[in-house]
């Protein structure tokens, strides 16, 4: 930089011969004419910022469009604003008070837009949309988001962010990913992380959600603290006080406490309860159905009989679907295969209380029987009978008596029965015998106890008027 003005460049310029290249001296007017306008095209250091004069000054172009001119600084900026260039063009504004403000205007000047202002007594920064009302707040370490004064998102100094509202809309925080072109590729993440454990909620185009966890971990939901529902780390679904430690099921349920069970009254609070939508009518149901691979499947469910009223059935697959059990409202229970005790033979056939019209079959006629019981239990059949005004036929047919079902057809399966009472009519060498049921059916008849293998016949008994006799045979 010259440590000259133009002016004492000039007069020594005007002084000063130039030599060329040879010896002679000569006055070099076009050189000297070349070096003055070198002279004036140059910023010149004491002429143009030189002296204390120009301190604070800005160099600026003159109104004749060649020369440079120095000029105080823009009107209307305040003491309180610096420009610092050499600073990395920093900007400088400092607050005359407890406050300093950058405003923006739309073009016509008078509209504010937006404002940025420095709280330096509660050490806040706010930047504010000032047509819409939303601001953006940092204070002491914290991010707020507020529209209309009200905070939005805070993002706390330790990262953690809080949403809220007041609004009853049914979205109330929404992240959006705009990418609609379908896929597993476009989805929505939302990640919740500490250390070397996450959760994700994932979202995607093609119409379905995750809930995604790290491996390992055990996913709580929980009320006011307190643990409702566990799906585990392993799969298992826990509710209620059902807990990882004593867990053995895929799916367990247990209560705060014990439940009573009342015999004649609904129990509420149990830990499973199932029930059907729509009308209820006749073969309605509801239940659980079990299925192990294939048509490996049974049922267990409720099934409405009549108005309010519900069976228990048991349904499964054996070559085809069929019922093989039910207990009805009113308490009984029905068996399609019988039971088996044990390893012991399979009970299939209870039937109580039949009663049957005893009749003579050899020939006559039975006046009034006012009992005949029949039990059957498995493969027996107990029964009884009290018949009198009974009138035989004389004949040499085997005094035969009917019996109320069809005994077995093996042959030799002959059983005993015994008499009670005949009346006036000795009976004592009789011995009544039920029939194999092989031949003419299922029938007593009777032999003589005597010595010889004769049976009765009816005209050995034509005096028989009252009979009573029970026994048992095969069926």
């Amino acid at each position: 930089m010259a440590k000259k003005t133009r002016t004492e460049l000039s007069t020594l310029a005007v002084n000063t011969n130039l030599p060329d290249n040879t010896s002679e001296q000569i006055t070099p007017t076009t050189e000297r004419a070349q070096l003055t306008e070198e002279r004036d095209s140059a910023i010149n250091y004491k002429d143009d910022l030189g002296g204390t004069t120009n301190a604070g000054k800005f160099l600026t172009v003159a109104t004749d469009g060649e020369s440079l001119t120095m000029v105080d600084e823009p009107s209307g900026v305040p003491d309180w604003v610096t420009f610092a260039t050499a600073s990395g063009n920093l900007m400088m504004l400092k607050s005359g008070s407890n406050t300093v403000q950058i405003q923006f205007y739309d073009s016509d000047g008078t509209t504010l837009g937006a404002q940025m202002t420095w709280d330096q007594v509660s050490s806040s920064l706010n930047i504010t949309n000032s047509q819409s009302s939303e601001t953006i707040q940092l204070v002491g370490g914290e991010i707020y988001l507020q529209t209309g004064g009200t905070t939005k998102l805070k993002v706390a100094s330790t990262g953690a962010a809080t949403f809220s509202t007041n609004s009853n809309s049914s979205i109330v925080n929404q992240f959006t990913n705009s990418d609609t072109t379908g896929g597993t590729s476009t989805r929505n993440t939302i990640e919740l992380t500490a250390g070397n454990r996450f959760l994700q909620l994932q979202a995607y185009n093609d119409d379905h959600i995750y809930l995604n966890r790290s491996s390992g971990s055990d996913l709580y939901f929980q009320s006011g603290g307190s643990t409702e529902l566990i799906i585990s780390s392993g799969g298992n679904v826990l509710v209620g006080l059902a807990n990882t430690a004593t867990n053995v099921g895929k799916f367990e349920v247990e209560t705060a406490s014990a439940i009573a069970y009342t015999p004649t009254a609904n129990i509420t609070g149990t830990n499973l309860r199932l029930a059907t939508g729509g009308t209820a009518a006749t073969n309605v149901t509801t239940g659980v159905s079990m299925g192990i691979g294939g048509n490996a499947e049974a049922y267990i469910g409720a099934v409405q009989n009549s108005s309010g009223y519900a069976d228990i059935v048991f349904q499964s697959y054996g070559g085809s679907y069929s019922e093989k059990m039910r207990i009805s409202s009113g308490g009984l229970a029905t068996f399609s295969n019988g039971i088996q005790f044990g390893t012991g033979s399979t009970l299939d056939k209870y039937e109580e209380g039949g009663t049957w019209t005893v009749s003579i079959i050899s020939g006559g006629t039975v006046g009034y029987t006012p009992n005949s019981k029949y039990t059957i239990i498995g493969n027996i059949c107990y029964f009884s009978f009290y018949s009198y005004s009974i009138s035989i036929t004389s004949n040499s047919s085997e005094l035969r008596i009917s019996l109320p079902v069809a005994g077995d057809t093996t042959t030799g399966d002959y059983t005993s029965a015994s008499i009670a009472y005949s009346g006036s009519f000795n009976t004592s060498t009789y011995l009544p015998i039920v029939n194999d049921g092989t031949g003419a059916g299922t029938y007593i008849y009777f032999h003589k106890n005597n010595g010889s293998s004769s049976a009765v016949l009816n005209s050995d008994a034509t005096s028989l008027t009252e009979l009573i006799i029970s026994g048992w045979y095969y069926v």
